[in-house]
């Protein structure tokens, strides 16, 4: 079966004050169908460069990157971008809602380039309903709470109906027990929407969840 991500011996070099600093550092990962992914490691361990190399959002300095069995590297920037947006949903730490927007305006205007308003519209209120928000359609974020807000950022990241979900830290604003609700309803939407999930923590809790556990130390996978 093809992997979801897959990665050999990639590398990704920054030059910080005449120096060569490397933040990955021969990485091979391959991430499979359906899986639950947590990569860990302490705070500058490059867990969020081989999260935005493994999507695109980042090239690396050299290595091979395969996403649905496309080699991003040979795709141009256009291209890569509409294909990241057809199949990976992105949730990071902050929420980044628009504060003007409604919670349902929110997941609408994040897929409205690649759709029309009134099919997303049908889809985001399905979305809003199966994480627990169909009665706050027309919160803004400032009447959201912190879980409220990131499970509005997890409906805008499903929307599009991705294969692939990563999440940076998602619960990185939140306490223990909203930490525990926001997994319980990950884990009920990876059943029902059956995709594969990856997830960068430095949180035991998020870490304890997923099906397999990456560590990361100075660029290099360490178990």
């Amino acid at each position: 079966m093809t992997a979801v991500i897959q990665i050999e011996d990639a590398w990704k070099t920054y030059r910080v004050r005449d120096q060569d600093v490397d933040a990955l550092a021969g990485v091979d990962l391959a991430v499979g169908p359906g899986e639950w992914l947590a990569v860990c490691g302490p705070s500058g361990s490059g867990k969020t460069t081989l999260l935005n190399v493994a999507i695109g959002l980042d090239r690396p300095t050299q290595g091979t990157i395969n996403l649905f069995g496309r080699d991003l590297n040979a795709m141009r920037q256009e291209a890569l971008a509409r294909f990241r947006a057809d199949c990976v949903g992105i949730v990071f730490q902050d929420p980044l809602l628009l504060p003007g927007l409604t919670a349902l305006e929110n997941v609408v205007a994040s897929r409205l380039p690649h759709s029309r308003w009134k099919s997303l519209e049908r889809r985001a209120r399905e979305i809003l309903d199966m994480v627990g928000l169909g009665q706050r359609l027309n919160f803004a974020p400032s009447r959201l709470s912190g879980g409220e807000r990131q499970r509005v950022a997890i409906a805008r990241s499903l929307v599009g109906g991705p294969r692939l979900l990563v999440a940076d830290e998602p619960t990185g604003q939140l306490d223990a027990e909203s930490t525990v609700r926001l997994l319980d309803l990950i884990e009920s939407l990876k059943v029902q929407l059956g995709f594969t999930f990856v997830v960068v923590t430095h949180d035991p809790i998020v870490a304890a969840r997923a099906g397999r556990i990456v560590s990361l130390h100075a660029g290099r996978v360490s178990a």
